[in-house]
C-alpha cells in the first residue's frame, strides 16, 4: 500500500526506549515508516540520543544519531520554571538520579518543541 504523499503536521519526539534498533516494536515501526515517507516528522531530544548512544550496541547508537535533535537550552526564568514544574510532577520528591534529570529535560523538549513524546516508561 502507497503511503499519502502529504505531511499531516504531527510531530514527535521519541524516547530512548523507543529505539527500536531491532524493528521489533510494532508500533514504532508504522512511525518510522511515515516518518521516512515524510507523513509525520520524528525527532529526539539530545539527552535522549545521548543515553541511546552510550554502551556497545552500534545498531542502536546509528539510529539514535539518525535523527534530529532538540536541545534543552532551558534559559529563560519561564523555561526554568515549566523545567521545575516537569520534575514537580514527574518525582515529587525531586529528580536525584542521572536517569530521573534526564527524563526531565526529555518531557521538557517535547514540550518546548511542540512534540508528541512516544515513551514507554512504567510509572
Amino acid at each position: 500500500m502507497a503511503m499519502p504523499d502529504r505531511f499531516v503536521c504531527e510531530m514527535f519526539q521519541i524516547d530512548t526506549n523507543r529505539i527500536n534498533a531491532r524493528g521489533s516494536l510494532s508500533s514504532m515501526n508504522v512511525l518510522e515508516r511515515w516518518n521516512q515517507n515524510d507523513v509525520i516528522q520524528i525527532d529526539m531530544c539530545e539527552v535522549a540520543q545521548d543515553e541511546a548512544s552510550r554502551g556497545n550496541d552500534q545498531a542502536r547508537t546509528s539510529k539514535a544519531r539518525d535523527y534530529i535533535n532538540t536541545q534543552t537550552m532551558a534559559s529563560t526564568p519561564g523555561e526554568q520554571k515549566i523545567l521545575k514544574r516537569i520534575e514537580q510532577i514527574l518525582f515529587p520528591n525531586g529528580a536525584t538520579a542521572t536517569n530521573e534529570k534526564n527524563d526531565v529535560e526529555i518531557v521538557f523538549n517535547a514540550y518546548k518543541y511542540g512534540r508528541i513524546l512516544v515513551t514507554n516508561d512504567g510509572a
